[in-house]
């Protein structure tokens, strides 16, 4: 069963194979990042997130991409991004 996840934030590290951006999610819209429009966030979700190729450890066994990002109003002026995927529970 697949997990609604919200992005909560990405920060750019340093690894033995250069910078990169690691991306972190939250169960919670509440603790999400947030985008003052919808479009906004539509265009994050195409150009942004689903481009990223952002790999999890599945609740599944090995990895999974995460694709089909969405964005969702969260209140009046803010809405947030999220995909489901196989998220280990915490």
């Amino acid at each position: 069963m697949d997990l609604k996840a919200y992005v909560q934030r990405w920060e750019e590290q340093d690894s033995p194979y250069g910078r990169h951006l690691e991306y972190f999610f939250t169960a919670s819209p509440e603790n999400a990042a947030t985008w003052p429009a919808k479009d906004e966030a539509d265009i994050d979700c195409k150009w942004f997130f689903e481009r990223a190729k952002i790999r999890i450890p599945s609740a599944w066994g090995g990895y999974h991409f995460c694709t089909d990002f969405k964005s969702e109003e969260r209140r009046p002026g803010e809405f947030v991004v999220f995909c489901e995927a196989p998220f280990i529970r915490q």
